[in-house]
């Protein structure tokens, strides 16, 4: 009996698992069509809003979302237009980023060496010679990919503009295109598809917004500790902690190992310690006060949750994988509870997909 429950659970599993790398390889094959398709939803959370008010105002819904578009675009070339104008003025030292974290890492072998842990400086250099190999190779795979050269334009370049195509669609009749999907289903099961929609809308919706006002507030706060410090590259780094903001966990850790680095290459051990000790303040403060108050009310995943989404989105979509990974996890965890419940949707959440 105990073997025939064991090869019974054995063959349960392997189909399980069989139907996961057939769902991952599909995903992989199919993300010139599906991460346009995300990013551009989750840009229209942003930017439906404008485009409803003009509608209200009785501006014709293609208008509209020619015009918010139109503005989006402007507001965005605008501001790396500023953040350029003030690199310029210290466009020096914003090339020798990669030097400054170099002789950080050579800085902190130093210091190992000389500690009383029983190590040689020659270990703590093969080390160091080792890990800087491993991150080489591993940028070398990164950038090699399945495709190269114009291909990786050409695919990066057709992404781009099938997100603005979309983006497009969606912000001019997305409802409608999401009525049409409804109605793909029998009568008996809208209602449930509809409450799918309604929740996976303010989670996006709610994701998007919150971690953007995490991602400023953070890049404001260090940027500020950097500035006050006078670390070298306070402008660029603030601009790469608010990039990194948007990968949970990953990018807070990339973003201010490379400020600690910078700073320990500028002004020693004592400037780099002041800067962790600010991103440690600022990180708590986000996770305790800021996600919860600005993310967390419209998406709750548990931290391990977070760490595999971002894995596998990395594993599956490269970087831009790991950007969406979060609001697509919280999204389906969402549509399968709404689907499941779709009366705990209550009517300000029906007003709102109405609107």
């Amino acid at each position: 009996d105990g073997l025939r429950v064991a090869a019974s659970l054995a063959w349960r599993v392997l189909v399980v698992a069989a139907a996961i790398v057939a769902l991952a390889l599909a995903l992989a094959s199919l993300r010139l069509v599906l991460l346009p398709t995300v990013i551009a939803l989750l840009i229209a959370t942003v930017l439906d809003g404008p485009a409803g008010r003009l509608r209200a105002h009785g501006v014709p819904s293609g208008l509209s979302a020619l015009i918010v578009l139109l503005a989006g675009a402007a507001t965005l070339v605008a501001l790396v237009a500023l953040a350029a104008a003030f690199v310029v003025v210290d466009v020096g030292q914003f090339g020798d980023l990669r030097q400054s974290v170099n002789q950080g890492v050579d800085r902190i072998a130093t210091t190992a060496a000389d500690s009383p842990l029983g190590v040689s400086e020659s270990e703590v250099q093969s080390l160091v010679d080792r890990g800087r190999q491993e991150l080489q190779d591993r940028a070398t795979h990164l950038a090699g990919g399945a495709l190269t050269g114009a291909l990786v334009l050409v695919e990066v370049a057709t992404g781009f503009a099938l997100t603005i195509v979309l983006l497009f669609f969606f912000l001019s009749d997305g409802r409608g295109m999401w009525e049409w999907v409804v109605r793909l289903f029998p009568d008996e099961h809208q209602s449930r598809v509809r409450a799918v929609g309604i929740r996976s809308w303010g989670v996006l919706s709610g994701y998007v917004r919150g971690t953007a006002a995490v991602a400023l507030a953070d890049a404001i706060l260090i940027g500020a500790a950097l500035l006050v410090l006078g670390i070298p590259l306070a402008l660029p780094l603030s601009v790469f902690i608010f990039v990194g903001a948007f990968v949970p966990i990953v990018g807070a850790f990339v973003t201010g190992f490379a400020a600690v680095m910078v700073a320990l290459a500028s002004d020693g051990v004592l400037s780099a310690g002041a800067v962790l000790l600010a991103i440690v303040i600022v990180q708590q403060l986000e996770g305790h006060v800021l996600q919860p108050l600005l993310v967390g009310r419209s998406v709750s995943l548990h931290p391990a949750a977070v760490i595999l989404a971002v894995t596998a989105g990395g594993t599956i979509w490269g970087i831009a994988g790991a950007f969406v990974a979060v609001p697509l996890a919280a999204v389906v965890a969402t549509g399968v509870s709404a689907f499941g419940h779709p009366e705990d949707v209550d009517g300000s959440e029906r007003s709102v997909a109405a609107d």
